[in-house]
């Protein structure tokens, strides 16, 4: 009796524990969260692939949370690189770069 009642505990503390609160992490927001801590829009890098994926991505969770601190960095972000003609202050010698062009029109073409 003693035993069972010690499993019964154990899983009443393992159904209730804070293993509950991972499953229900949004980790998507988890990673923005995390970028921004560790990078200003200054410090994230230049007009690359990498980080125009990421930035895209970023744009997405922005638009499932509308949390204004997300577009707010990846306007600060693309102001360091496009001026207010719209002018692209880099060259590009691949297709690849362009990615981070997204960012600027966002998934749908239009612009912010």
């Amino acid at each position: 009796m003693l035993r069972r009642l010690r499993l019964a505990v154990v899983l009443l503390l393992l159904i209730s524990s804070p293993a509950q609160a991972v499953r229900s992490t949004d980790w998507s927001v988890a990673m923005v969260e995390s970028t921004m801590a560790r990078y200003t829009p200054s410090t994230l890098g230049g007009w690359s692939y990498t980080n125009g994926l990421y930035l895209y991505g970023q744009y997405l969770v922005y638009q499932r949370t509308r949390d204004p601190k997300y577009l707010a960095y990846l306007k600060v972000w693309v102001d360091r690189f496009v001026d207010s003609s719209g002018n692209i202050s880099n060259s590009f010698n691949n297709l690849d770069s362009m990615l981070s062009g997204r960012t600027k029109c966002g998934p749908t073409g239009s612009s912010w």
